[in-house]
C-alpha cells in the first residue's frame, strides 16, 4: 500500500515540476490547456485511488478493488509518461497549477490513510488479489 501513495504522491508533485520549469517565459494557450487536462486527469486518479479504497468493507469488495486499481496503475503510468514529456509552462502558471493540486491532495490525504489503515488492520480482509497488487504498486 506504501507503493500505491508514493506512486500517486509523485504524479501529483510531478505535475508542477515538469510544468513548472524556471526556463519556460510565456504559456500559450495550447500549454496551458494541455497542463490543465494533466492536473485533471491527476485528481480524478487520485479521487478514484481513495474511492477505490474507501469501497473495500470485505473479501468481495478487496477482490474486485483488486481489479479496480491494477487499471487504475495504467492510467497512472500513462499520466506519468505525459508529463515527462508535456510542455513547460511559466512559473506563475505554475503555481497557480500547483495551488490546485495540493487543495485536491489534501483533502483526499486523510480519506487515503484512513482507508488504508483500514484495510491493513483487517489484513487485506483475506483478499490475496488485493494483497498482491498492493505489494506491485
Amino acid at each position: 500500500m506504501k507503493k500505491i501513495a508514493i506512486l500517486a504522491v509523485t504524479i501529483c508533485c510531478g505535475i508542477t515540476a515538469v510544468h513548472a520549469r524556471d526556463n519556460a517565459e510565456i504559456t500559450t494557450a495550447d500549454t496551458m490547456a494541455e497542463a490543465e487536462i494533466l492536473l485533471n486527469e491527476v485528481i480524478s486518479i487520485s479521487t478514484e485511488l481513495v474511492e477505490i479504497l474507501e469501497s473495500v468493507q470485505d473479501k468481495s469488495t478487496a477482490d474486485a478493488a483488486a481489479v479496480q486499481l491494477e487499471a487504475l496503475a495504467l492510467r497512472m503510468d500513462t499520466c506519468r509518461r505525459q508529463l515527462e514529456t508535456a510542455a513547460t509552462i511559466d512559473h506563475a502558471a505554475g503555481e497557480q497549477l500547483h495551488r490546485q493540486l495540493m487543495a485536491s491532495v489534501y483533502s483526499l490525504t486523510p480519506r487515503f490513510q484512513s482507508a488504508v489503515q483500514r484495510i491493513v488492520e483487517n489484513d487485506f480482509y483475506g483478499s490475496i488479489e488485493l494483497k498482491n497488487i498492493a505489494s506491485e504498486l
